[in-house]
């Protein structure tokens, strides 16, 4: 697994920060002060952390269920080789 900071993100204008206040990413990048873009591109950096426990959790899911096919299939095809 890539090593990220771990714990909550927040977003809070156009920073997102850790939860002890460590600065995470700063998307505040126009001269006219915060867009709606750039508010968007904070909440999504924020969603990071709970992004890669889904992933994790479906890669898991989807290995298993791989491992269960493969072994329907195992038993298929030696019932049909049998008779």
């Amino acid at each position: 697994m890539n090593k990220f900071t771990k714990g909550k993100w927040i977003a809070n204008g156009y920073v997102v920060e850790s939860e002890d206040g460590k600065t995470i990413a700063d998307c505040g990048f126009s001269d006219k002060g915060v867009d709606e873009e750039e508010k968007a591109n904070v909440r999504v950096i924020g969603m990071i952390p709970d992004m890669v426990v889904m992933i994790d959790e479906l890669s898991s899911e989807l290995h298993a269920l791989i491992i269960e096919v493969n072994l329907h299939r195992s038993r298929v095809i030696n019932s049909q080789t049998e008779t």
